[in-house]
């Protein structure tokens, strides 16, 4: 009799597998009720395959926006995926919502995520995703192996805490400096408010364009996360200056080093020859930022559209 125990081992040493990265946090963007994670950078396959970007698709599955338009994204199937990735398809992972409950969820299918440039190709480099399937009412916002990741809830303020945040904003040397040319845009001033087992934050964000037409504005962003104590103008935290979302979805602690961690959701930036859009985006803003070589997590593409 053959021992097939050696046989078995073989095989499944030569199949792929999909590993994962456990001390990165994913962010997840909701587009149309579904709900997608980027993989790259969090997959790790066993046998390093990378895959290769479509030129080519049948009619893709529009997930966002009528009528039509170029700068809204669309997912088509994940075909031709190496089987590394594939492997991934049925995967339970640890996922959390705003308000830091567990929240069962599963990766259900693979996709190239990009943007609908109108024929059958996916314009501006699209990028592979995971569809989460969700058990009911859950709304992740978040992945992430790290254990006991501490989340501020989100809360609605009261009149009085967005006053004083937003004064306290306008004080800000950034908002000063940026106020001498810009102004701030249709927007306006956008307030969330996180309270949590070790305190209460609100994150203040805005977007700057030129007070004058141009071909290329570049509006900037300043963001900024104040303490809310019981009395007094609150205490500037962290400030961020970067092309994300103005609305703050969620504000944690996931590796308990005492700074904060934002995740944001959808912005549009227009700079007159380029349209910036990003649909979630991670960022460590505590005393000790995460280093800049670390994975990209963010969904986010930049159309161009030239100068008339």
């Amino acid at each position: 009799m053959v021992d097939a125990a050696p046989v078995e081992a073989a095989i499944d040493a030569a199949t792929p597998t999909a590993g994962w990265r456990t001390d990165v946090v994913v962010p997840v963007v909701a587009l149309a009720e579904r709900r997608f994670v980027p993989l790259a950078g969090w997959l790790v396959p066993s046998d390093g395959a990378a895959p290769v970007v479509p030129t080519q698709h049948p009619p893709p599955t529009r997930i966002e926006a009528t009528p039509h338009s170029s700068v809204q994204p669309r997912v088509v199937a994940g075909d031709g995926l190496p089987a590394s990735w594939r492997a991934a398809v049925g995967t339970a992972v640890v996922a959390y919502d705003r308000a830091g409950q567990r929240c069962a969820s599963t990766i259900s299918g693979l996709y190239w995520l990009g943007l609908d440039n109108g024929e059958t190709e996916l314009g501006e480099a699209p990028i592979v995703v995971g569809e989460l399937t969700t058990a009911p009412g859950c709304d992740p916002v978040a992945i992430t192996d790290r254990p006991e990741p501490r989340f501020a809830a989100p809360t609605k303020p009261t009149p009085a805490q967005v006053a004083a945040a937003e004064r306290a904003f306008r004080a800000l040397p950034a908002v000063k400096q940026q106020g001498r040319d810009r102004r701030i845009d249709r927007d306006g001033v956008v307030t969330s408010l996180f309270v949590g087992a070790d305190g209460a934050w609100v994150v203040v964000a805005a977007t700057f364009e030129l007070r004058d037409a141009s071909c290329n504005p570049e509006p900037t962003v300043v963001r900024a996360i104040f303490a809310l104590p019981g009395r007094g103008a609150p205490p500037l935290v962290a400030t961020n200056d970067e092309e994300l979302g103005l609305e703050a979805k969620a504000l944690l602690d996931s590796d308990r080093d005492g700074g904060l961690e934002l995740i944001t959701g959808h912005g549009r930036f227009d700079h007159g020859m380029q349209l910036e859009t990003s649909y979630v985006g991670y960022r460590d803003v505590g005393p000790r930022p995460a280093p800049t070589d670390g994975p990209t997590t963010d969904v986010a593409f930049s159309t161009y559209f030239g100068c008339d």
